[in-house]
């Protein structure tokens, strides 16, 4: 099917208005950045796992390699020499939009995961260590019907 030509002189103007920016499909559970060690050598792993597993978004903002942006806040790691020392080992919580992809991009990247349901909530979770070593808890966001 061809399309009409216009009858009058059509020149496309560029839109000056601020582009919104989508945010990236994983939320971090926390109020501010977070911070985690990363033992040296693992950055090309890690934004293998974060950037494409978890699908977060580099942060260009900020100089150092291993930023990654969230919706919420940024998840930011500092390296240091193995062995870690860890002050705790508590999960970081993550959520994300589309659990079923996470779940396939961890099988066809061969990483292994557990899968943990909790009564009280009926939520389905992963749980899983990223190549730094650091737990993370992954759960699905459900919209209220």
């Amino acid at each position: 099917m061809e399309l009409d030509s216009p009858n009058f002189d059509f020149r496309p103007v560029p839109d000056a208005r601020p582009r919104v920016v989508v945010p990236p499909p994983v939320w971090i559970t926390a109020v501010a950045d977070v911070v985690l060690p990363c033992p040296a050598g693992l950055e090309r792993d890690m934004d293998a796992f974060y950037l494409h597993v978890l699908r977060f978004d580099p942060d260009p903002a900020d100089a150092s390699p291993m930023t990654y942006r969230a919706e919420n806040v940024r998840l930011r790691f500092y390296v240091v020499q193995p062995p870690l020392d860890r002050d705790h080992f508590r999960p970081l919580q993550l959520t994300v939009k589309d659990l079923t992809f996470v779940r396939q991009a961890l099988i066809d990247q061969k990483i292994p995961y557990d899968t943990q349901t909790r009564l009280h909530t009926t939520a389905e979770y992963l749980v899983l260590s990223d190549p730094a070593g650091n737990w993370l808890e992954i759960t699905e966001s459900r919209p209220i019907l």
